[in-house]
Parts: structure tokens; C-alpha cells; sequence
């Protein structure tokens, strides 16, 4: 599981436009988390932080389908799943459980989850998903240890 704290970006933001609030970097992690040789793994979930709006949106790999493994195509998913969360339209109830599930197998919005909470809530969330507990390797921004 990735935790990526995305301090400058809104949820808000155009595909078009990553640079602005380095969604960049982002659609970027995103896409190197997820893709090995054009192909996805299932077994990776990737969580953008957005410190602003304290939300989170999961990335998970194992339910993922028709993703490219390109910036811009990751970006208008990514959009798309922050703009309008997944719904009962999409087979999803109010809890991220699926209600039906060949809207769900339909969906678009399929594998991403919109979340209200922090980077620490990510995190955690994360550590208590993981048997056994997995080794956390938090990188600084400025390379100290």
C-alpha cells in the first residue's frame, strides 16, 4: 500500500492542468505503483492525500479495469472519481460495498474510492489491512533520514 501525501493539490483540478498543484506528481506515483510492463497489479492499493479538503481516494488495483498506463488517462479517471464518487449508479452503496455487481463490473469508477481523512488516517487504515504488518519506509522531503 502506497500512502502518497499530496500537500499542494486540490481534488478539485483539471487533467489538462497537472503541473497546477503537482497533481503531476500524483498521476504519476499512480501509475508506477499500479503498472509493471502494461499490465496492472492487482495486489497495490495506492492512497492520495489531499491535505487541504482531508480527503483521501484509494486506488486499488485488484478492481481496476480499462486504466492506460499514461498521466493524462490517469488523471481523467482520477478526476472523474474525485468529481462524482462512485454511487448506486455504479453498483457502489453509501459504505463502498457493492450493491450490484454487474454495474459494478461496468463502472469506470470501479476500484477508486473517495474518503473523508487524513494522511495519518491513510496510513494507518493501511497497517491494520496488512497480516502480517507490513515494513513502513517513510521517505522526507529534504533526504534525511
Amino acid at each position: 500500500h502506497f500512502v502518497i501525501p499530496m500537500r499542494l493539490a486540490r481534488t478539485d483540478f483539471a487533467p489538462r492542468e497537472l503541473r497546477q498543484g503537482r497533481m503531476d506528481v500524483g498521476c504519476s506515483c499512480v501509475s508506477a505503483a499500479l503498472f509493471r510492463s502494461q499490465s496492472l497489479r492487482g495486489n497495490t492499493c495506492v492512497s492520495l492525500c489531499f491535505k487541504e479538503e482531508a480527503q483521501r481516494l484509494e486506488v486499488r488495483g485488484a478492481s481496476i479495469r480499462r486504466l492506460q498506463p499514461d498521466d493524462f488517462s490517469v488523471a481523467v479517471r482520477l478526476h472523474a472519481a474525485m468529481a462524482s464518487p462512485a454511487g448506486p449508479a455504479d453498483g457502489v452503496g453509501p459504505g463502498g460495498e457493492v450493491c450490484d455487481a454487474a454495474a459494478y463490473s461496468q463502472s469506470d469508477r470501479r476500484g477508486f474510492l473517495l474518503r473523508p481523512g487524513s494522511t495519518e488516517e491513510a496510513v494507518r487504515a493501511a497497517l491494520a489491512e496488512s497480516d502480517p504488518p507490513p515494513a513502513v519506509l517513510l521517505l522526507h522531503a529534504r533526504g534525511e533520514p
